[in-house]
This record gives C-alpha cells, sequence and structure tokens, in this order.
C-alpha cells in the first residue's frame, strides 16, 4: 500500500474525528447496502473542522494543478462552504482567487447578473469546480451545464472532491469516465480503498474501526459495485 501524504492523513482524521465518516451497514438512497457512510456535513459543521478540511482542499490543488486557476466554483449545497474556505485558506498563502456558488433556484428579480451564480465569473476563467464527494458524477456534469455558459471560453480545470467513492452506476459507468466525456477531470484528495487499506486494524483512541470482517465487507461491496 502507498503510503499516504500528509494531508490524505489529516483529511482521514477530521472526518473520524467529526463523525462524518462511519463504519457498518448502512443503506444509501440508491438503495444500495454500503459498509460505509460519508458525510462532510459534519466536517463543515465546525470551524477548526472546515480549517483543516479546506487546507486539505487546498494542498490537493496545489499539488495537481498548481496556480493555474482564476475561480473556485461550490455547487449548492455542501460545495458553497468548502468553496469559500478554500478560497479563504489559499488568499493565506498568497494565492487570491474569485469564488463563486450556484442558485439551486434562477432568480428573477434585482441584479440580473446573479440569477444563476453568486460571485463574478468572467470570460477566460479557468474554473476549478468543489464538491464533498462524488458517487456517480451525473451532478457535477449537471453543475458545470449550469455554469459554463455564463461567460466566454471558460475552461474546466477539474472537479476536486473529497471522497470518491470509486463505484460504477447502474449502467457500469465509473464516475471518472462520466465526468471525462464532458471534458472534466476527477480529482479526489483521498479514495474509499486508501482509507479503507489506511484504517484496516488500525487502532484510534482504543478502538479499530476497519477490521478484518468490515474490510472484506468494503472488498465485495466493491466488487459488486
Amino acid at each position: 500500500m502507498k503510503s499516504l501524504t500528509s494531508y490524505q492523513q489529516d483529511l482521514i482524521k477530521v472526518l473520524i474525528d467529526s463523525k462524518a465518516l462511519a463504519f457498518g451497514s448502512f443503506t444509501l438512497k440508491s438503495g444500495r447496502v454500503s459498509p460505509y457512510f460519508f458525510n462532510m456535513g459534519r466536517a463543515v459543521s465546525r470551524g477548526d473542522y472546515l480549517s483543516i478540511v479546506s487546507a486539505c482542499y487546498s494542498e490537493k490543488i496545489l499539488d495537481t494543478i498548481g496556480e493555474d486557476f482564476t475561480f473556485i466554483f461550490g455547487p449548492a449545497y455542501k460545495g458553497i462552504p468548502l468553496a469559500c474556505s478554500i478560497a479563504q485558506d489559499l488568499s493565506s498563502r498568497g494565492i487570491v482567487r474569485r469564488w463563486g456558488y450556484d442558485r439551486k433556484e434562477v432568480k428573477d428579480y434585482g441584479d440580473s447578473r446573479d440569477k444563476v451564480l453568486v460571485g463574478e465569473i468572467m470570460d477566460g476563467d479557468k474554473v476549478i469546480m468543489i464538491d464533498d464527494v462524488v458517487t456517480t458524477g451525473g451532478t457535477k456534469v449537471e453543475a458545470w451545464d449550469k455554469i459554463s455558459g455564463l461567460a466566454n471560453n471558460i475552461s474546466s480545470m477539474g472537479v476536486f472532491v473529497a471522497v470518491d467513492r470509486e463505484e460504477k452506476d447502474r449502467e457500469g459507468n465509473y464516475p471518472r469516465d462520466i465526468l471525462g466525456k464532458d471534458g472534466l477531470e476527477l480529482h479526489s484528495i483521498i479514495t474509499a480503498t486508501q482509507m479503507f487499506e489506511n484504517l484496516l486494524n488500525k487502532e484510534i483512541e482504543g478502538k479499530v474501526l476497519v477490521d478484518d470482517e468490515i474490510y472484506q465487507s468494503f472488498k465485495e461491496y466493491m466488487e459488486k459495485y
């Protein structure tokens, strides 16, 4: 197993500390029974957690594409606090970028410039999209379609998520492939496999979160989905 970066380890720790990551048996919205559950809402509910999470995103962005982007887009709703805090974290590193988020419902009053997007996207912008997790990738494509026509010649520099569940949709397509068809490249801070392998039989505060039984359940789940 390849060793994790310090920011990958930091992300796992804050997800566990905030109880954003839990192991066991969980029925998902899709109906699938998963050996783990991930809820980023818990990890952005406190300032200290959010600060660590945003720093992890910043490190991943800089490791992957450097400073070659001009706009940070956070799709509603989980992407909003993430994009905001990442913009702040990057600013503290001397990297100042604009950021914004989309409206779930188009505003039909007031300033016409923010009917769809709150934030100023400009011609030629190089955009990174920020979200918490990727399952099928469909919502990311919809979000991109929503903003891609708001300015001329804007381009995607990638979709950055905390966790890639590495699952296939009903047709057997992986999110990376679905996003790639629309020119969106997926970058995750960590994958489900990396999390499970890193935590296997590791004692954390006197408790093993991923034992052999849970790990085997994960392997069977991944083979199926």
